[in-house]
């Protein structure tokens, strides 16, 4: 068992990718343990406050640690990442010498209504991601479009081929963890 640190980029309450992350932690994957990750009390990163770290920030990087895995499930603001998610980011690699994600077997997925998906706000976060000595999934890449009705109330997907499509980057997302865990 693999324990996830699933990080979602939206601070709204009804976010369509918050949805995601629910579904995809309903879809059960025998292998994967999904924990969501708090980021909406992380104060802005000022590096005066790096000696001492605010206490939400202790928390945030303690349980990225205590991962095996992180996905960020992400929207995409104005063709880029959310501010909140470049925040955490950086928070998680200050001070200097202490990056939780260095080594930590990551992926991206990400919906969004727009019918590229999430593809602009995954290309920075991949650029950001290797600068910091995160090993990514590459492929598959998931740019989910998100429509009225594909997750229901009980956060279920309602379309069986999307539910094949995400079982499928589930697959491959635990055996990415399983490749880089001896490393």
């Amino acid at each position: 068992m693999f324990k996830v640190a699933v990080i979602v980029g939206s601070l709204r309450k009804e976010s369509f990718n918050r949805k995601l992350a629910m579904a995809l932690d309903k879809l059960k994957h025998d292998n994967l343990v999904f924990s969501m990750i708090q980021i909406d009390d992380v104060p802005l990163f000022n590096q005066d406050n790096e000696k001492e770290l605010p206490s939400s920030v202790a928390r945030f990087k303690n349980e990225v640690k205590a991962a095996d895995a992180v996905l960020f499930v992400t929207p995409e603001y104005n063709r880029s990442i959310p501010g909140v998610l470049k925040n955490i980011i950086d928070w998680g690699t200050r001070p200097y010498g202490q990056n939780v994600w260095a080594g930590k077997p990551t992926g991206i997925i990400g919906t969004s209504p727009g019918a590229i998906g999430t593809a602009v706000a995954q290309s920075h976060l991949r650029s950001i991601l290797s600068a910091i000595g995160v090993p990514l999934l590459g492929l598959p890449e998931i740019y989910l479009v998100y429509k009225e009705g594909l997750i229901d109330n009980d956060f279920n997907i309602t379309n069986p081929d999307t539910v094949k499509y995400l079982n499928s980057y589930l697959e491959r997302f635990n055996l990415w963890i399983n490749q880089h865990q001896s490393k």
